[in-house]
């Protein structure tokens, strides 16, 4: 049978219920309202509407569901209030069951999605879910996927069915009778399944409490009804693949051999590679051998203890990014709890519990498998010897344009070239794909050591690479030429072949319009070389090409059409996974072209406009937030501010009647930011305003830190809600130990107020030196549109302070 068939059939049944359903559910309240008030009918009302907002949304009913949903928030208000029924609540009531009545949309049909393909056999889930229709849908779903499904009304029969064997289970957690019935079960009899198997959570339950919960209990996803059949199916897919992949490797040392027999049989049972390990002076040997994806310390053992071998581990690159789990029985590791926290994810007492070792074992790994990907997001660079990422990079070509623009040359002419290795497909076919890559990766290093160079490129494929090429004397074709003939003899003495290079360079001038058009213009040249007889051709501005002042002429008749744009720069909390949504405002031209504030500012002071784009960027920020705000997700959100003394009082005004203009259903907190060098120059000010702030509960950021010599005076002044650090001394902290130090007084001087956030981290050993210091909010460069990054959905961090 085709799957959109057998969709439909199972949809035209659940409709086919619709109206005895509605009619149970008019009957109960009918019989509420003037036969007897009864808790208990109540609480079958609200899950017999509860159990519709799920399955109508899930089978594509998202009117009915969204009535329903509305049915059961004033449903749940009538309980919490011990029946005291308002004749507004009576009204309203009747008026939704009313409109349940309506007729019901049209659902859109099945999605399609590739089956599964384990190696061991059709994989098994089990269902817990008290609506047999919801149960049927799912179990459909899986079926689309050859995935096998057991339905159970509830968790005490998926327990009693120990003879059938399942790799996942997807878990409601209301019940008749039991409102948390799910999360009850995960707390005592159900520990053990969600040690050992994944668990999904199906819920209408959004709030913050239920997640934090389920994710304690050892939930690995979380997912609100009414369900979408690709989100189910993605999560589902995602915990039955873990089965397949290469298992987690994790090191065991301990000098008790007994325990070591117990980790080995426990861990293997539960899935794991498994290395144990007697000798502690034998772990640097071992972790050559054996990279594991976590390592059991165990706290007191012969000749060094783990905090000392944990101590050891975070000096060096290498291993620093491993998750450290101490486990110990001596009095004395109570004592080291603050050191422990430092140089460890976890601590664990003995006697142990095999259930919260395991839970513990797969957090710690998971969660250190997001922070690299953390790591990755907020770093320039992805190694301390490689060009920068392509975000970081625009940024630095956009303020080099700015630069050139404004006639401010630093020492030395850069000019944009962009090269690239000449028949690409040459080189693979001689090379193969892994060893084309390798290529890039010599090439990439090659490029970003060049002294002309200095790391101020970027890669773009296995092959290309941009880069600001600084030549003193302007004679830049002859400077490239010779700089692709030494990298050729390097790149064709490693890969045993010839290999030639073509490069298009831009030279930079005040008709620049901006670092994409130069990047454009590049990318043609390079096209060219590629093609003809020249492997180098020079690109260079018409002479005819509009100058700066036909330029702010373009600014100016897009300030006065109102072409703003509004994009967010995520700060990532990477222990928390939480994220601040940091709005930039941006002006677009009629050509296309995009300027910073930086660049249109004094055009738009000009036209006194100024006092219009706060407004602008204070509207179109909450607005945004507010449209996402409406669902499950806690907002946090930085406005920069122009500053103007003149006109920030009246910004504040208008930001807190902005704010008063929304009905906020999640909390959502609001900062203003302003930069050092403007608050040092106009402390007094900037006091008055910090004050008023925090009347109106809006938080303060002190941006550029470390820029003046005044920061420490600022920070003893005002309250400061979080302190982003410059690019200049997150640079400085990652090697300089006197720069780590004014870092140290900086986060002394919040006291535990406020944070401090490292923006334009350059690579993975300088992410690792400044979260030493106890940092944990970074920036990096990705610049996103609303829509793309207030889609970031919070992950939960089980701390040290966690034992459960």
């Amino acid at each position: 049978m085709e799957v959109g068939n057998r969709f439909e059939q199972l949809r035209q049944a659940f409709v086919s219920t619709l109206p005895k359903r509605l009619k149970r559910i008019g009957q109960l309240w009918q019989k509420l309202l003037y036969l007897r008030w009864d808790q208990r009918r109540l609480d079958v009302l609200i899950n017999e509407v509860h159990k519709l907002v799920g399955t109508a949304g899930t089978y594509g009913l998202s009117e009915l569901s969204l009535r329903a949903r509305a049915l059961e928030a004033v449903l749940e208000r009538v309980r919490d209030a011990e029946g005291a029924l308002s004749a507004e609540q009576r009204e309203l009531v009747s008026q939704i069951l009313n409109e349940l009545e309506l007729p019901t949309q049209e659902s859109e049909g099945p999605e399609v999605a590739p089956s599964l393909a384990l190696k061991s056999g059709q994989p098994r889930i089990a269902i817990v879910e008290d609506d047999p229709q919801l149960g049927q849908l799912v179990s459909h779903w899986m079926d689309e996927i050859q995935v096998r499904a057991d339905l159970f009304p509830d968790p005490e029969a998926f327990a009693a069915a120990t003879e059938r064997r399942c790799h996942a289970l997807l878990l409601d957690l209301s019940f008749p009778g039991a409102k948390d019935g799910g999360l009850e079960w995960l707390k005592g009899p159900g520990r053990r399944w969600a040690a050992r198997l994944p668990v999904i959570i199906m819920t209408h339950r959004t709030d913050i409490v239920s997640r934090i919960q389920a994710l304690r209990l050892g939930a690995t996803g979380y997912l609100v009804k009414p369900i979408s059949r690709s989100n189910l199916v993605q999560r589902v897919e995602q915990a039955l693949r873990l089965g397949q992949k290469a298992r987690d490797r994790v090191l065991v040392l301990d000098d008790d051999p007994d325990m070591l027999r117990y980790y080995r049989i426990l861990l293997e049972e539960a899935g794991f590679e498994v290395v144990t390990l007697a000798q502690p002076l034998e772990l640097l040997e071992t972790l050559a051998g054996f990279l594991p994806d976590l390592i059991i310390l165990d706290y007191q053992m012969p000749a060094c203890n783990g905090l000392e071998l944990a101590q050891m581990l975070r000096q060096d690159d290498r291993y620093f990014q491993i998750p450290v789990l101490f486990v110990s029985g001596a009095p004395e590791a109570h004592a080291q709890r603050e050191l422990l926290s430092i140089v460890g994810n976890a601590c664990l007492s003995k006697p142990l519990d095999d259930v919260v070792l395991l839970m513990h074992i797969r957090r710690l790994i998971a969660q250190a498998r997001r922070r690299l990907v953390a790591i990755e997001s907020v770093s320039q660079r992805l190694t301390d010897q490689g060009l920068l990422n392509r975000a970081a990079f625009y940024q630095h070509l956009d303020q080099y344009v700015m630069q050139v623009r404004q006639g401010r040359l630093p020492e030395g002419v850069m000019s944009l070239v962009f090269l690239q290795v000449c028949e690409v497909s040459k080189v693979r076919e001689v090379l193969g794909l892994r060893g084309s890559a390798e290529l890039g990766n010599t090439l990439e290093g090659l490029v970003a050591r060049a002294r002309q160079v200095k790391g101020l490129g970027a890669a773009f494929g296995d092959t290309a690479m941009v880069c600001l090429f600084t030549c003193s004397d302007g004679q830049v074709r002859t400077a490239v030429e010779a700089w692709l003939a030494q990298l050729e003899s390097e790149l064709s003495r490693r890969a045993e072949m010839h290999v030639s290079l073509a490069a298009g360079i831009v030279p930079f001038s005040e008709a620049t319009i901006s670092g994409e058009a130069a990047m454009h213009e590049a990318e043609k040249a390079l096209d060219r070389a590629l093609t003809g007889n020249a492997r180098v051709v020079v690109e260079r501005p018409e002479t005819d090409q509009p100058g700066l002042s036909d330029e702010q002429d373009r600014m100016a008749e897009a300030l006065l059409n109102r072409r703003f744009t509004l994009e967010f720069q995520p700060v990532v909390a990477v222990e928390a996974g939480e994220v601040l949504h940091e709005a930039l405002i941006r002006l677009q031209d009629p050509g296309g072209g995009l300027y910073s504030p930086g660049e249109f500012l004094d055009v738009a002071r000009k036209l006194n406009l100024d006092h219009e784009l706060d407004r602008w960027v204070i509207d179109d920020a909450l607005e945004k937030v507010w449209a996402k705000a409406v669902t499950d997700v806690d907002i946090q959100l930085i406005i920069k501010l122009m500053p103007h003394e003149r006109h920030l009082d009246h910004m504040l005004r208008y930001l807190s009647e902005a704010r008063t203009r929304y009905d906020w259903p999640r909390p959502v907190r609001v900062c203003v930011a302003l930069p050092e060098p403007w608050v040092a120059h106009n402390l007094a000010g900037t006091r008055r305003l910090v004050g008023r702030l925090h009347d109106e509960s809006i938080g303060f950021v002190l941006e550029q830190a470390g820029q003046t010599h005044r920061t420490e005076e600022i920070l003893g002044e005002l309250r400061v809600s979080y302190l982003k650090l410059s690019h200049a001394l997150t640079r400085k902290a990652a090697t300089e130990p006197d720069a780590q130090d004014r870092v140290r007084t900086f986060m002394r001087l919040l006291d535990g107020e406020g944070e401090v956030i490292a923006a334009g981290v350059e690579d993975a050993r300088a992410f690792s030196t400044l979260w030493a210091l106890g940092i944990r909010l970074f920036q990096g460069y990705f610049i996103e549109a609303p829509a793309a990054n207030l889609e970031t959905e919070a992950t939960l961090h089980v701390d040290m302070d966690d034992k459960s």
